[in-house]
């Protein structure tokens, strides 16, 4: 997990130097076993993983700021506007220029980093009961055992049951810095809150969806996905309210190095 976050760091810091071999020693394994755990938690390399990551945060500065072209090339590792085009252009169909215009020059890819697949969908009203958090997304595992305990009805219906991450700043702003974001679980309606838990009711909404699968700090890189895809797409922005939805298909494990959840973003 201390790698998964020197990941996100390094996919910040575009001039940061990835040393495989140094991950390896602070974690107590081989290089090549520590090469074959991570790509066994991401599904890449790592130094191919922090260059898709690095181009993932790059396509949402491109289409949500307003930074100039070569900042953002620099910021992403590289060391010339040409370079980064190229890069660009091979993960994504579509030259930089034509992400700010928000114009794809070819169909805009429906996987990214963790994440795969872009689907709309209508949700109904939902009451969540959550705890709030301030910190980074992996520190917050513990708080969804704390409600299964609260709510601990053993003849609810598991889907009445289910979790939830309500994610209140933009990741692409605040990528590696601490969040608020709320900790829930999906219950029916008529719950009081109370030990702390707070409830909320959550209106309905069109989500445009993505399946993640990966670390849990890695939410915010398919979040980037999703606002950029969305807008990509012709299917409109993010609603400003709230960046993401995370919809884990269970409880998170403290250790858990991959989580799998459906992550979603309100559209306009």
């Amino acid at each position: 997990m201390g790698a998964v976050r020197r990941a996100s760091a390094w996919a910040r810091d575009g001039w940061a130097e990835i040393d495989v071999d140094a991950l390896a020693r602070e974690t107590n394994t081989a290089p090549h076993h520590f090469r074959r755990i991570f790509r066994n938690a991401t599904g890449d390399p790592l130094l191919r993983f922090v260059r898709r990551l690095r181009l993932q945060l790059a396509a949402y500065r491109l289409v949500f700021t307003q930074e100039p072209v070569i900042d953002i090339a620099l910021a992403a590792g590289y060391g010339s506007s040409a370079a980064f085009s190229r890069a660009f252009r091979d993960s994504y169909g579509s030259c930089p220029a034509s992400a700010r215009s928000r114009r794809a020059e070819t169909p805009w890819p429906e996987a990214g980093v963790c994440c795969d697949g872009l689907k709309t969908v209508h949700r109904p009203p939902q009451t969540i009961a959550f705890f709030r958090h301030f910190g980074p997304l992996d520190d917050a595992h513990h708080l969804w055992r704390r409600l299964g305990r609260w709510s601990g009805r053993p003849g609810e219906a598991e889907a009445e049951r289910r979790p939830v991450l309500l994610c209140h700043d933009d990741p692409g702003r605040f990528l590696g810095e601490p969040v608020r974001c709320d900790l829930g679980l999906v219950l029916e309606e008529g719950v009081r809150p109370g030990n702390g838990v707070g409830v909320q009711v959550v209106g309905e909404q069109q989500l445009l969806l993505s399946r993640h699968a990966g670390p849990l700090a890695f939410l915010p890189f398919s979040y980037m996905h999703l606002a950029v895809a969305a807008v990509m797409t012709g299917r409109g922005g993010p609603a400003a309210s709230l960046p993401f939805f995370a919809y884990p298909d269970g409880c998170p494990a403290a250790d858990g190095p991959r989580l799998v959840a459906e992550v979603g973003i309100p559209l306009r």
